[in-house]
């Protein structure tokens, strides 16, 4: 989550959003962890895991890359550094 913040951090002023979410885990557990990370990015919680189901999360972490139609343009299972991040978004544009 470091690298996603650092990546929310460095592209906050171009129209990109970064959106955390919490599947099945304990508000308070989440809540302690962000603000021990001191994330700035918004992390959302999934008490059911229907987001989860939704968008077909088999492993956590999983990283969506949405646009601004609302449509999946890439989906990337794992964890990512900055580079990572910033050379699947760049490939995008």
């Amino acid at each position: 989550m470091p690298q996603l913040d650092e990546f929310h951090q460095a592209n906050k002023n171009n129209n990109t959003v970064v959106i955390a979410v919490s599947l099945l885990e304990d508000e308070k557990i989440v809540n302690t962890f962000v603000e021990k990370g001191d994330y700035s990015f918004p992390v959302l919680m999934d008490k059911t895991a229907e987001s989860g189901f939704e968008y077909k999360v088999r492993f956590t972490p999983t990283t969506y890359l949405i646009n601004t139609e609302g449509k999946i343009i890439d989906i990337i299972v794992g964890p990512l550094d900055f580079q990572q991040i910033y050379d699947r978004f760049q490939a995008l544009e």
